[in-house]
């Protein structure tokens, strides 16, 4: 993995692609460990394989873009992260006593503040701002 991301803002992209398919493949493997957590219904676990598998996919999809390097895909992915982060932190306004969305939603938020300054810094040593 190393070897391939020879950018920042790529190493931010594997990492967040990777852990997208770790946990995604552990909560479809171990669902309870999310519902608790979020406490959430056990009729919610239809809902929370379906998530698991659009981690698994979205981890694929991440750990993709970074092999080919695509700093397109790296731009398009901050401004969705901040949205999913704000709709996250947003959801334990909502009723939700536990910690576990605004956890969810720190990752993602400082996830796409890294990617963000990392393709902002990449393009500064490009252009010889910095």
């Amino acid at each position: 993995m190393l070897r391939y991301a020879r950018s920042l803002s790529t190493l931010t992209i594997y990492i967040f692609g990777l852990s997208s398919l770790f946990h995604g493949i552990r909560t479809l493997l171990h669902p309870s460990g999310v519902l608790i957590p979020l406490g959430l219904p056990a009729t919610a676990l239809p809902a929370i394989n379906a998530t698991s598998l659009a981690a698994i996919a979205m981890g694929l999809y991440y750990t993709l873009a970074a092999y080919q390097r695509n700093k397109s895909f790296y731009a398009l992915t901050v401004p969705m992260r901040l949205l999913t982060a704000s709709v996250l932190w947003n959801q334990s306004r909502l009723g939700v006593k536990d910690r576990g969305w605004r956890t969810a939603a720190l990752w993602e938020a400082g996830g796409a503040l890294m990617t963000g300054l990392a393709l902002v810094w990449e393009w500064g040593v490009r252009k010889g701002v910095w």
